[in-house]
């Protein structure tokens, strides 16, 4: 179909760029990077326990990023002779793979340090390492504190500052949970109410109607999309079912494939609302609801963020929206 067509983009580019982008956002001077991890509604409450879990993840500096946005631009383009010509996993591995040199350093240090990488990406421009919070303060000489969100009662491990070796700061990026804070979101649940034409509901054929949209069955087997679900945003696939029995019957049947954990009978609203339109605004196309949990396992300080991107960027055959 053509809204698939038009915006048909490799996942592994696509990620590679965000990361990228993630990565600049997030930068602060890596030798001594100091800061104060404050954010509307956290607040410092005590130092973190010594033997308390934590994952760090590592960028190692990507090389070639410019050419990746150039890329990525082109392919998206209908107007550039590379319209379509999408990389593949491989190629943008192999482009924006980090020096060898980079990646040695990283490992070494990490080695000398008496710390076992617990996974990387095919290329090592990510690493994790999972250590006890003494171990992340002797690796960064930093200190880390608990604070806490006052309107949630959710909590994270942050330091005010760290440093990086000098022999290891010009091969790194980014190292996180450091300096920053995530925002929190209250999570809203679904209320069950039949709509009707009094309520204003703004429908599969509204929203085709328009902007346009013709024949939105997918023609290609290989179309695949999917949606990104984030702390605590599952789906219910009888409200799916119901959803498309009243609002879109020619996407009956269809059934999203589910990665990570799935609450069925605690559904989110923005989870529901993205699955019920984007399976109705593409019928037929093979989707996919990849969930990433709220809290790291063995490290619930750490948002899911940079594990989702190192999940989906190492998986085979990724979702091309």
């Amino acid at each position: 179909i053509q809204s698939i067509t038009v915006t048909r983009i490799t996942m592994k580019l696509s990620l590679s760029v965000v990361l990228v982008i993630a990565i600049a956002a997030a930068t602060a001077a890596a030798t001594a990077a100091a800061a104060s991890p404050v954010s509307h509604g956290w607040a410092r409450v005590e130092r973190a326990a010594a033997e308390e879990k934590i994952v760090l993840s590592i960028a190692v500096k990507q090389r070639n990023v410019d050419v990746l946005e150039q890329r990525l631009m082109q392919v998206s383009d209908p107007d550039s002779q590379d319209y379509g010509r999408h990389l593949s996993m491989e190629q943008v591995d192999e482009l924006v793979a980090p020096a060898v040199e980079s990646v040695q350093t990283v490992l070494t240090w990490l080695a000398a340090e008496g710390v076992a990488v617990s996974r990387h990406t095919g290329n090592h421009d990510m690493i994790e390492v999972e250590v006890d919070v003494a171990t992340a303060e002797r690796l960064l000489n930093a200190k880390y504190y608990r604070y806490v969100h006052k309107a949630t009662n959710r909590f994270a491990l942050r330091t005010n500052s760290f440093e990086l070796p000098s022999h290891v700061v010009e091969h790194v990026d980014v190292v996180a949970p450091t300096i920053s804070l995530p925002g929190v979101h209250r999570i809203a649940a679904v209320r069950k109410q039949a709509p009707s034409p009094s309520n204003n509901v703004v429908t599969p054929d509204f929203l085709h109607q328009l902007y346009g949209v013709g024949d939105r069955e997918s023609k290609a087997p290989s179309n695949h999309m999917a949606v990104a679900s984030f702390l605590g945003q599952y789906i219910s696939l009888s409200d799916l079912s119901s959803f498309f029995s009243q609002f879109d019957k020619p996407s009956t049947g269809d059934v999203p494939i589910l990665v990570g954990p799935n609450e069925e009978t605690n559904p989110g609203v923005e989870a529901s609302l993205d699955i019920q339109y984007i399976m109705s605004g593409a019928v037929h196309v093979n989707t996919t609801v990849w969930s990433t949990a709220g809290q790291q396992p063995h490290a619930p300080a750490n948002e899911p963020f940079l594990k989702w991107l190192t999940d989906v960027s190492s998986a085979p055959n990724a979702p091309s929206v």
